[in-house]
């Protein structure tokens, strides 16, 4: 018996998820219970995210596929979301057009929130002359709006998918040191820094291993509100002519190419679009407040 008991014991212990596996899916459990709206916005970014990774499994047709004999079909059967004026399938379009709004808004938040991590943290530390010059620098960026700054910056380096992520994340920056400088001057304050230092640490030491660990929760909740409003952007400029380039697809191209032409005769052209960009920004922002509660201690029930 004990020698059959043994190989059954390894085999239920391979099944089985382990101690600590076990644990983190029942606090998980009781994260989604408290946070249930946050559950389902991250749901719904992992299903889209999903979607535009797979989109040559997922959407029906090629998306610059014409079907001469559909065009300006509502939605039916064949064609779930409708066709446009070129007779190209909507569902395929949205499908693939998550790709370049999704793409365009997690590089762009990218290079935004690590300079602007990189700028508020060193102006936040050292302070004194390069916290004024960094800071006056950033106020001159932040009197301009968001969207006109980085239309500036795109109708100077000219419309491309690269030129309207760099302009994004370079628009992105000012706010995003503004929140980490902030962060950076409350936790220099702390005990452990005023240890770190007193045992020998570097300025760079220090910064990097005690101060930014501490100030990632809210690089954290602050880069997934910035998402939705790079999408925002990304579309925006798409809508103004002045985004990703065909044949490229997005959802503000396709708002600006047929639906803002056909709104009266063909409205889905110009709603299916609108709507996955307020979705996917709703979602975004449920998380980022979802992350603000969890992450900050001050704010946890």
């Amino acid at each position: 018996m004990s020698t059959e008991a043994a190989p059954i014991d390894e085999r239920l212990a391979a099944v089985l998820p382990s101690r600590g596996l076990r644990w983190r899916i029942r606090r998980l459990g009781r994260i989604a219970r408290r946070k249930p709206l946050g559950a389902v916005a991250l749901l719904v970014i992992v299903v889209l995210v999903t979607t535009a990774a797979f989109a040559n499994v997922v959407a029906p047709y090629p998306p610059n596929e014409q079907h001469y004999e559909d065009i300006l079909v509502s939605p039916n059967s064949t064609y779930l979301l409708g066709t446009d004026d070129l007779g190209r399938d909507l569902l395929s379009r949205i499908t693939f057009g998550a790709r370049v709004s999704l793409f365009v808004g997690f590089f762009s938040v990218l290079i935004g929130v690590a300079h602007g991590t990189w700028w508020g943290s060193v102006s936040g530390y050292f302070g004194g002359r390069i916290d004024y010059f960094v800071q006056r620098v950033m106020d001159a960026f932040m009197a301009i709006p968001f969207l006109v700054l980085a239309l500036t910056l795109v109708a100077m380096a000219g419309a491309s998918l690269r030129n309207v992520i760099i302009a994004l994340g370079f628009a992105l920056t000012p706010a995003t040191n503004r929140i980490v400088r902030g962060t950076v001057l409350s936790a220099k304050e702390n005990q452990y820094v005023e240890a770190a230092r007193v045992i020998g640490c570097g300025n760079i030491r220090t910064l990097f291993r005690h101060i930014l660990p501490n100030v990632f929760a809210p690089i954290i909740v602050i880069a997934t509100v910035f998402l939705g409003s790079a999408i925002i952007a990304e579309a925006s400029l798409s809508f103004l002519g002045m985004g990703s380039p065909p044949p490229n697809t997005s959802w503000g191209s396709i708002l600006s190419q047929s639906g803002r032409e056909f709104l009266e005769r063909a409205p889905w052209i110009a709603i299916f679009p609108g709507v996955a960009i307020a979705l996917v920004v709703l979602s975004f922002n449920l998380l980022g407040d979802a992350l603000r509660d969890i992450l900050d201690p001050r704010l946890r029930e």
